[in-house]
């Protein structure tokens, strides 16, 4: 979908994530820190009053600080349950737990 940064003032922007043809996302946008465009992509960091910091890549937001929380639990969870599969890593946990119940 299409995605817009517009400026509203001489010191305001706001920056559009369309989600279809009649929703989307607005946010307004205190500072343009970096934009940053290859061949390939273009990546945009901008500072929002409401979001803190807020990545945008090819349009489409990725992250911001004030949902930085969730997107670490999303990387952080399945590595957890990968390392939990792993033999040495049973044995670490079941030995600790025969230690701690004596």
């Amino acid at each position: 979908m299409a995605h817009s940064l517009t400026q509203q003032t001489d010191s305001t922007h706001t920056f559009t994530e369309w989600v279809d043809e009649g929703a989307g996302m607005i946010w307004r946008i205190s500072e343009v820190i970096e934009t940053v465009e290859t061949p390939y992509q273009r990546i945009e960091l901008f500072d929002t009053p409401s979001e803190g910091k807020l990545l945008v890549h090819d349009g489409a937001v990725m992250l911001s600080e004030r949902f930085e929380a969730t997107y670490h639990e999303m990387l952080v969870h399945p590595a957890s349950v990968v390392a939990m599969a792993a033999p040495c890593a049973k044995w670490s946990i079941t030995a600790k737990l025969n230690w701690h119940a004596r």
